[in-house]
């Protein structure tokens, strides 16, 4: 049997499930607190439904700069990209900041492309928000964005540290 290729080697994730989750992901907030910033990316939709149960459940985020982009697969572009990488430098986030991405599909794979090529790799955390994003988007560390018309053309595999799926999010679809 050849050997793997380097991108799929293991990698540990720490993946919570169920009503447990938020209380779970608050434990590794606090855990990394000390050391760590912490930025949420979100677009429109989960930004308005989401971050408030997000922010009332963890009081510790509500002072982390949340950075908003238009919902829906026609702003996965490198245009959204070049958006959210000006609003990271313009607040001067560092490569100990940890980006949690709030959302569904298209949240993670452009949040988490944002989040691995800023500064060459920012840690981040899926919190997934719809069904599909909580039961396929999240996982596997995919990765990408539409370019010229064609989904996920540019993109690449990124673990993230952390999935955290809570289906409290559901009832705000």
């Amino acid at each position: 049997m050849p050997p793997l290729p380097i991108n799929t080697l293991p990698i540990t994730v720490i993946t919570e499930i169920g009503n447990h989750a938020l209380p779970a992901l608050n434990q590794y907030i606090q855990k990394n607190l000390a050391t760590h910033q912490f930025i949420i990316l979100a677009d429109t939709q989960t930004a308005a439904f989401c971050w408030p149960v997000l922010s009332q459940t963890i009081a510790d985020l509500k002072s982390a700069p949340l950075l908003i982009f238009p919902d829906g697969e026609a702003h996965k572009t490198l245009e959204t990209c070049q958006s959210l990488w000006h609003q990271l430098l313009q607040k001067s986030v560092s490569r100990q900041t940890i980006a949690l991405l709030l959302g569904g599909g298209v949240v993670g794979d452009l949040g988490g492309f944002v989040a691995a090529t800023y500064k060459r790799g920012l840690n981040y955390v899926q919190i997934p928000t719809s069904l599909l994003a909580m039961v396929d988007a999240s996982v596997g560390g995919k990765l990408g964005i539409d370019f010229e018309g064609v989904k996920n053309a540019v993109g690449l595999f990124g673990q993230p540290q952390g999935i955290y799926i809570d289906p409290v999010f559901l009832k705000t679809l």
